[in-house]
């Protein structure tokens, strides 16, 4: 039978409270993203006026390029620290040994990429037929824009013949688009909550046990079916508790906050306003590990009990 969610919750948290030291110099490395970004954002302030004269010259196509580059690497490096975490939170499940954190991030670089190949993959899989069906909602959009069909009907030389025919054709295309959209949308909506249970342990057999992405994912099925209910209701359950808890540790941040910055006045609203925001912001990084916890958890009780018996 696979465990209960207090049992997830309760064994999450003290082993994170029970190895708080190891797994914090994990969480300092995750903020090396943040970082990035937050002094890629920096730089165009400073050097305002030269950053708008190159705009200018006709160098707007390398800025793109740079911020291309510097989402790509914030994106990698997060994953990359994420996986990290994830695979000392196995570790200390199982009493293994930990080693120190420049070897385990150089262990965690050989997954890399298949950890980001298994991620897209199962993202397609799950979010495929919503984004699809978004898109043709917005192209249905363009369609029924009185600008935008003057032009379609300008512009499609292979229908020109007749203004008629043209413009069947353009409200034929946005009535099939909006109800292919809709369609799309309201299934994909569905399938997306159906199959983000069912892959929710391809990203672990990837990171974790070193599977290769095809398997990773054939393998989360096989692990996950015939335990849909079980396994979004521990989920859900464990999520609740955590953003529960973190709401009251919230509340209980702006009371304190904004309790000690009262005597200042209104000048302190601005200190109390900055003070809140990094206190929130450190609270969800030293939070972030228990559900990490919980899910590897419940991963490793699920490869413990093999495939389920049909019913």
């Amino acid at each position: 039978m696979l465990t209960s969610a207090v049992y997830l919750l309760k064994k999450a948290a003290s082993l994170y409270l029970n190895n708080f030291a190891v797994i914090f110099k994990y969480l300092l490395l995750t903020l090396i993203p943040t970082l990035i970004v937050v002094f890629a954002f920096w730089i165009p302030s400073v050097f305002s006026e030269n950053f708008y004269f190159a705009m200018l010259a006709g160098w707007w196509w390398l800025f793109c390029l740079t911020g291309a580059a510097i989402a790509i690497l914030v994106l990698a490096l997060g994953m990359w620290f994420s996986f990290n975490i994830m695979r000392v939170i196995k570790k200390l499940y199982h009493g293994e040994t930990i080693v120190p954190v420049l070897e385990t991030t150089k262990e965690t670089e050989k997954i890399l990429w298949k950890g980001i190949g298994t991620s897209l993959l199962a993202g397609l899989y799950v979010a495929g037929p919503f984004v699809m069906g978004v898109l043709l909602l917005i192209i249905n959009m363009v369609y029924t824009n009185p600008a935008t069909t003057v032009l379609l009907l300008q512009t499609m030389p292979f229908v020109r013949t007749t203004m008629s025919v043209s413009a069947f054709l353009v409200k034929f295309g946005g009535v099939f688009t909006f109800y292919l959209g809709l369609f799309l949308t309201l299934y994909g909506a569905v399938h997306a909550i159906v199959l983000s249970i069912k892959l929710f342990p391809a990203l672990y057999e990837t990171v974790l046990a070193e599977k290769p992405i095809n398997e990773s994912i054939k393998n989360s099925l096989t692990m996950t079916k015939n335990r849909w209910w079980a396994i979004l209701g521990r989920l859900l359950l464990s999520g609740l508790v955590v953003w529960v808890v973190y709401i009251l540790a919230s509340l209980l941040l702006t009371l304190l906050v904004w309790t000690v910055f009262k005597i200042f006045g209104s000048t302190g609203n601005a200190v109390a306003n900055l003070t809140y925001n990094v206190l929130t912001q450190i609270l969800s990084l030293l939070i972030t590990p228990v559900p990490f916890a919980v899910a590897i958890i419940l991963y490793e009780e699920l490869k413990k009990l093999g495939p389920a018996q049909e019913t």
